[in-house]
């Protein structure tokens, strides 16, 4: 039976020494809250900026796909069987659900 596992983006807290599943989550939520062009050693992590001037469907379903093949690219570990978006005060909130692709130790 494949564990399934929630991270939800809601914040930007970086932890060192992460290890097991809690290092996948933390990943998933610095891929998720970086956008393209930020990080200075690799342009190309994050989530594509364009899903900003959207409309709300619009904006939605692009980060859905943003996020979901930005997981695939820079996260190995993690297979995303679902995403779903909640409104916070002013953002969209992503909740993410996975499971793992292989064995994480810790």
């Amino acid at each position: 039976m494949t564990t399934s596992y929630t991270v939800t983006v809601d914040s930007t807290e970086i932890k060192f020494g992460m290890t097991g599943v809690e290092s996948v989550k933390q990943n998933i939520r610095l891929i998720c809250t970086t956008v393209i062009g930020t990080c200075p050693l690799d342009r190309a992590l994050g989530v594509d900026p364009v899903v900003i001037d959207q409309a709300l469907p619009a904006a939605g379903a692009l980060l859905q796909v943003n996020i979901q093949s930005a997981i695939e690219e820079f996260e190995p570990r993690a297979t995303v069987t679902d995403i779903t978006l909640n409104w916070g005060s002013t953002r969209l909130i992503p909740t993410i659900k996975f499971v793992l692709t292989e064995e994480v130790a810790g």
